[in-house]
């Protein structure tokens, strides 16, 4: 007892007075070969402390190191719990964020150093003392052990309340105090309703897009409680949800806590969420389902679907808001039918908002994913089943739309593995129209409507058969066999008009989809590929080519000509050459071959003249729509073409 009481003496005169060896009311400071030693004191009676007060860092400089203060936070459930910490040997710090000081914290509650340290969804958490609010928890140590990192650092709310420039706006980097890592306390995505396999499949096809950044968020975003009207009175303390994307069932956020709610403003976070500076970002309320303890605890949160105010401003010291204001969001709307009956009408809402560090990529797979999710939760992933998606995008101010319609179907696929197509066929829809070179559209609605088909819509070429000649300037009738759903057989009988303009020759025609023999997908990195903003949207809103059967004629060679054996040439000044270096020349008349000699002799004039830009570059093709998603097979016969 009176080794204790030395200790408590000389943290209360700001000295390292410990001996070596650990017991349960000990914390080893940071960075620092001595122990700081925290005495366990009984919980004091905090309910009645004036929390409208501020401390200044002035008066923070003045307390001595291991003066007693208090975080509130909502712990589980709607309750809000204070924590005891204690003032750090660093006191104020004003090197680790510069400009931007901040209080060092340690921690001394049992219960927070069992939990293994302040959790993510932490930050804001107001810390005070019976003189009023000090600030707001904001960071902590890289990995929190009982043995080195129970300690943290707090905004102060004097930085909470000050007009910050933009340009002194910083990300959540991390940053070295004295040989440690120091990060703001993480903000992760919080998702509810959002379907992992749509998800999952995103990440695996953008990964190379998406960047490290983008994909350790995703792949660190945790699951949300089921989303509700869940009604919060907003305090000191409460829980303090920004969200992307909300709605009947799909809610994607992030859960901190609010430092200070004063009439209808609200602070919190105590460090920047996006750093956005003025922003638009929708505020709900949250219930805190449970603390999971571990090196990074973490809160479990079920998110509201009501929204509740706006967060107008994003920036170093935090995020600040105004209750019941709403901001501006985006209509998500979502339609299906499950074998012809209407079976689901989704409304979500998106925010507007193109976050730093959250680049178009991710906000067009979470709108996709956000549209897509409560389909895909409704249905298991039974085979022989298709999809038909009409996918439409309005710009505010512009006539230009997204506007398109695709089959999907597949031998062997699961109905949920078919929903990819559709949500990469928006994502890249989303990403050509609102990310293109030549105007900055804003969306203004997003709607997709999806039929589910009990029955298999994909098609395989088995063969098909056309007349080996045909004169130009005619019909070529040619007669295709398709197997339907690996079970059914359908013939197409098509007529091919062949231009009067063809030369003779052999010809290779050419039977396939649209999207096998044509299409390639579009790259919004690729600048080059379109002339204006119409081409863009031309490219986008293009015919299904997987549903879109192509016929190519396509010149081959010209006609062989026979020469009689008896004719021999005898022209003055002629060039010899060896009959297998022989080439026809196209800006020159051509010759019959001539036997004789193991030569030929060439010589104007025995033929008429053809151009290589006609002869060689002359095809045809002709497209029809089907019913069906054909697959990637071609195939190819010879044609003769003779001139009328």
């Amino acid at each position: 007892m009176i080794r204790r009481l030395l200790c408590l003496f000389a943290i209360l005169l700001g000295l390292n007075a410990c001996d070596s060896k650990r017991d349960a009311n000990k914390i080893l400071s940071p960075n620092v070969d001595e122990e700081v030693v925290v005495a366990q004191t009984e919980k004091e009676d905090t309910s009645s402390w004036d929390l409208t007060k501020d401390v200044s860092l002035d008066s923070v400089l003045a307390m001595p190191v291991g003066t007693k203060m208090y975080f509130r936070t909502a712990f589980v459930g709607k309750v809000l719990e204070d924590f005891e910490v204690t003032l750090g040997y660093g006191k104020v710090v004003y090197d680790l964020t510069a400009p931007m000081p901040v209080i060092h914290l340690i921690a001394s509650d049992s219960r927070l150093i069992a939990l293994g340290g302040v959790s993510h969804g932490m930050s804001g958490s107001p810390v005070f003392t019976k003189d009023g609010k000090v600030g707001a928890l904001s960071m902590s140590f890289d990995e929190q052990t009982e043995d080195k990192n129970i300690a943290f650092f707090a905004t102060s709310i004097e930085w909470m309340r000050k007009e910050i420039p933009n340009k002194e706006i910083r990300l959540g980097k991390p940053v070295v105090w004295r040989g440690y890592i120091v990060r703001p306390l993480a903000l992760p995505l919080l998702m509810s309703g959002v379907n992992n396999h749509l998800m999952n499949a995103a990440i695996l096809e953008y990964a190379d897009k998406l960047g490290d950044g983008n994909l350790n968020m995703l792949s660190a975003s945790g699951s949300a409680g089921a989303g509700g009207n869940i009604e919060q009175k907003f305090e000191d303390g409460s829980p303090l949800t920004g969200v992307l994307f909300t709605g009947d069932e799909v809610i994607i956020g992030a859960t901190g806590t609010a430092t200070d709610v004063r009439g209808n403003n609200i602070f919190g976070f105590g460090h920047p969420w996006w750093g956005n500076g003025q922003t638009s970002l929708a505020m709900v309320a949250t219930e805190i389902l449970a603390e999971v303890s571990g090196p990074s605890p973490f809160k479990l949160a079920r998110l509201g679907n009501k929204v509740l105010g706006e967060i107008i401003y994003d920036r170093m010291p935090g995020v600040g808001g105004v209750l019941g204001q709403m901001p501006e969001m985006i209509p998500l709307v979502f339609n299906a039918s499950i074998f012809g009956e209407k079976a689901l009408s989704m409304n979500h809402q998106m925010s507007p908002v193109v976050l730093s560090g959250f680049d178009m990529f991710m906000q067009a797979i979470m709108a996709g994913t956000t549209l897509l999710s409560p389909l895909a939760n409704r249905l298991d992933n039974a085979n022989d089943k298709s999809l038909i998606v009409r996918t439409k995008i309005d710009f505010k101010g512009s006539n230009l739309k997204v506007d398109f319609e695709r089959t999907y179907a597949q031998p062997h696929a699961g109905v949920l593995d078919l929903m990819n197509g559709p949500l990469f066929g928006f994502v890249n829809a989303y990403l050509g129209s609102v990310g293109n070179d030549y105007a900055d559209l804003k969306v203004s609605n997003i709607q997709m409507n999806v039929d589910v088909v009990d029955e298999p819509l994909f098609a395989i070429i088995q063969g098909f058969e056309a007349d080996s000649v045909v004169t130009a300037g005619s019909d070529l009738p040619v007669k295709i066999s398709l197997r339907v759903g690996a079970t059914k057989d359908v013939d197409l009988n098509l007529a091919f008009a062949v231009p009067d303009s063809f030369e003779a020759g052999i010809y290779s025609l050419t039977v396939g989809s649209l999207a096998a023999l044509e299409y390639s997908s579009y790259e919004p990195s690729d600048p080059s590929k379109f002339k204006n903003l119409e081409d863009v949207f031309e490219d986008i809103n293009e015919v299904d080519g997987s549903t879109t059967l192509k016929l190519v004629l396509s010149f081959n060679e010209p006609l062989p000509v026979e020469a009689p054996d008896s004719l021999v040439i005898v022209v003055p000044d002629t060039v010899v050459v060896p009959a297998d270096t022989v080439k026809v020349d196209s800006l020159m008349p051509v010759p019959p071959p001539v036997m004789g000699g193991g030569s030929i002799v060439s010589s104007p004039g025995l033929l008429p003249p053809y151009q290589e830009s006609i002869v060689y570059n002359d095809k045809a093709s002709m497209e029809k729509k089907i019913d069906w998603v054909l697959q990637y097979d071609t195939g190819t016969v010879k044609v003769k073409a003779m001139k009328k």
